[in-house]
């Protein structure tokens, strides 16, 4: 195994960004232009929304900024829906965006409703009119879940969430048009067959040239029964391609993180994966690895093979003395990712509920390693 890297010991909190009025933000994916400006490319959608909308009307909007803590200037969305029958037609979501033999590319998550009963707007309006009753949440033990549960528009958020996808865009600037590599009628990266472990998502991407030259796609995915029994068991797995423009194979290996031995559906989501010092590194979010509220580090000499988690980051409440507002999932970072200047890791974004707005925001803690466990 490589020399690991001590996030925990590298990171300052530096607080909140993207703190948008009317906007529910979710994440943002950093990354440097030649001039030195940081970009982001960051997941939003209406605030008069609910916040499940992250697969019915999400969209990728883009914003600079002259240094990791300067003012971002948004610019706009940049990137949505297909429309029609695509698999990515109604909502795009969770983008990575990286620099490979100098063009940019971003890997996203696309979701298809064009064959629900509903519109965009119509589900949306029905989903906050449940949540007002304390009715559209998942049960904690879903075999035992309360008749409303398995509700029309319950079922069409689940099959909103089982049509995720992963495609990919590129652009050959960072305030450039983003053109999809992807076809319509078929994701980069698609689900397995009914009995296989990524049969249901496939989601969360990260893409990353290897310390072998190749391009490996993380994604995250889940089987039918554990969505049937817990509402998912989260594993990930790879798919490996001579570039970005050519057909990625699954790893025959998959999925190659898998924690739900340790019981209690213990698992993991939001993988950023980067090359660092000629190996791979991951930083991603527990979810019962050890608690729900922390961020795990893994380091691997072949993007396959990692090591076990050890905690990158804690929660909101270590850092900052922010007060609460009771909203549900506040106080967990969300959706890390690094933003690598020089080669050198610098910055670690993560989503972030609440904020002025009581929404969601991006938050930013600078990094500045300081030598190998």
């Amino acid at each position: 195994m490589p020399n690991p890297i001590n996030v925990l010991e590298s990171i300052l909190y530096k607080g909140r960004t993207l703190e948008i009025e009317g906007m529910h933000v979710w994440g943002a994916s950093p990354i440097a232009s030649p001039d030195g400006r940081i970009h982001v490319f960051f997941s939003a959608w209406d605030k008069n929304a609910p916040h499940a909308a992250w697969v019915i009307s999400c969209k990728v909007y883009h914003a600079v900024a002259d240094s990791v803590e300067s003012p971002f200037e948004v610019t706009g969305c940049v990137f949505e829906g297909r429309g029609g029958k695509a698999w990515d037609s109604w909502s795009i979501h969770n983008p990575s965006v990286t620099c490979i033999d100098g063009k940019y590319y971003m890997v996203y998550m696309g979701t298809d409703g064009s064959s629900l009963s509903y519109d965009q707007a119509d589900l949306s309006q029905h989903i906050l009119e449940m949540q007002e009753k304390g009715e559209f949440k998942v049960p904690e033990d879903a075999a035992n879940a309360p008749a409303s549960f398995n509700n029309e528009i319950w079922g069409c958020y689940e099959k909103l969430v089982e049509s995720k996808r992963v495609g990919i865009a590129v652009a050959d600037s960072l305030d450039g048009v983003w053109t999809r590599l992807t076809p319509a009628d078929r994701p980069t990266v698609d689900v397995g067959t009914m009995d296989a472990w990524d049969s249901v998502v496939v989601s969360n991407p990260a893409l990353v040239k290897g310390v072998d030259g190749k391009i490996y796609l993380y994604y995250k995915s889940w089987d039918w029964q554990s969505w049937r029994e817990c509402h998912g068991n989260r594993k990930y797995g790879v798919a490996i391609a001579s570039s970005p423009t050519s057909i990625f194979e699954k790893y025959a290996g998959n999925p190659i993180l898998d924690f739900e031995f340790l019981g209690h559906n213990a698992q993991l989501e939001d993988a950023c994966v980067f090359v660092y010092q000629g190996a791979f590194h991951m930083i991603a979010r527990d979810m019962g690895i050890k608690n729900n509220s922390r961020g795990v580090y893994m380091h691997s000499s072949d993007g396959i093979h990692w090591s076990e988690p050890e905690t990158a980051y804690q929660s909101l409440a270590y850092y900052s003395n922010e007060l609460s507002q009771g909203l549900e999932r506040e106080g967990r970072f969300e959706r890390p990712q690094v933003l690598m200047q020089n080669g050198e890791p610098t910055a670690l974004f993560c989503a972030l509920i609440g904020g002025q707005y009581g929404t969601s925001t991006s938050s930013i803690f600078t990094l500045k390693l300081k030598g190998t466990q």
